[in-house]
């Protein structure tokens, strides 16, 4: 009787230690440290998330619409200061109007890209480039383009 006592009596200090009703005697769990949490990238903030591909010039509401086989997210505000239309296919939001106080980010790596093209670069009028529009390094590399080969731009 009394083995099954003390039995009962362990198993009770075990369970006592392990949900810490001793809390002198349980090991102490620090407190993990909050995740830094990464700055969301300006092409990313906005009303609305859509989906663009690297050489189309239409945006839309899902990510694999018609022939897409890559698509990437960005704000509605960014395709249509990037010059994409809505798709007639999948039927987005309609376009915004670009907004007049819009800045690149200060100190970040500027190079440029026009809808439809493979490539960025170096400035605004290398080639046949149409409606150029200036971008961060990081977007243009985000959005899979390719340093163009004539301009040389920075990498």
């Amino acid at each position: 009787m009394q083995s099954i006592f003390q039995r009962l009596l362990a198993m009770l200090l075990c369970v006592c230690f392990v949900f810490g009703v001793f809390p002198a005697f349980a090991a102490a769990t620090p407190t993990p440290e909050p995740e830094p949490t990464e700055a969301v990238p300006y092409y990313r903030v906005g009303s609305e998330m859509i989906y663009i591909t690297a050489t189309g010039k239409r945006y839309h509401c899902i990510d694999d619409c018609g022939n897409t086989q890559i698509a990437f997210l960005v704000s509605l505000e960014e395709a249509c200061r990037l010059g994409y239309t809505p798709c007639g296919r999948c039927h987005p939001t309609p376009a915004v109007p670009a907004d007049a106080n819009f800045t690149l980010p200060e100190g970040a790596v500027i190079v440029y890209l026009s809808v439809g093209d493979e490539c960025y670069h170096r400035t605004a009028h290398c080639g046949s480039m149409e409606n150029a529009v200036a971008v961060t390094l990081e977007e243009a590399v985000y959005l899979k383009k390719r340093p163009c080969e004539k301009c040389d731009p920075p990498q």
